[in-house]
């Protein structure tokens, strides 16, 4: 509704004198009692501005709403397709592990019966640690892309079941 209307009271004193210690002396002579009405005639679209500003700022709200959730849903596919391929990167890194972890214990036969030199046993040294450290990291962002799925979209995917948590308990002990 764009209509007002306002009622109004007013209880006061009031004095009058040069001297300022004597404006409020005798301030029964000076009561004033005031009671009114207060109707807007005509406004110039004040209120009618105040009411589409206010449903502009509703609409750039729930705008605001629509993109966050779409943000949230392409932030959740987006770490479901970091997770899928780093399971993939996982096997890799697991096989190249695996397969450099055989080169180094050659390397070393060959090396005893000196086939080859120790900058040949060295790289292949460098490159088992390096494999190994490849898979460790691999296994790093696999399961960081796992609960990081998990704490947005706060669902066990083992369980298949939400997380719950009774933060009163928590907060008890």
């Amino acid at each position: 509704n764009l209509r007002s209307v306002d009622l109004f009271a007013s209880v006061g004193y009031t004095g009058e004198n040069r001297n300022f210690p004597a404006v409020y002396r005798n301030l029964q002579d000076n009561q004033i009692v005031q009671v009114g009405v207060k109707i807007p005639i005509l406004d110039w679209g004040k209120r009618r501005g105040k009411v589409r500003v206010a449903k502009s700022n509703r609409d750039v709200v729930l705008s605001k709403i629509r993109q966050e959730q779409i943000n949230f849903n392409q932030d959740i596919f987006l770490l479901v397709e970091h997770f899928n391929n780093q399971a993939q990167q996982l096997d890799i890194a697991k096989e190249a592990d695996a397969i450099a972890q055989q080169r180094y214990k050659t390397s070393i036969e060959t090396f005893l019966i000196g086939k080859i030199n120790t900058l040949d046993l060295n790289d292949a040294q460098n490159s088992k640690d390096d494999a190994r450290q490849k898979h460790i990291s691999e296994l790093y962002y696999y399961w960081y892309y796992y609960y990081q799925i998990r704490s947005l979209t706060l669902w066990d995917f083992r369980t298949n079941t939400e997380l719950e948590a009774d933060f009163d308990e928590i907060i008890r002990q």
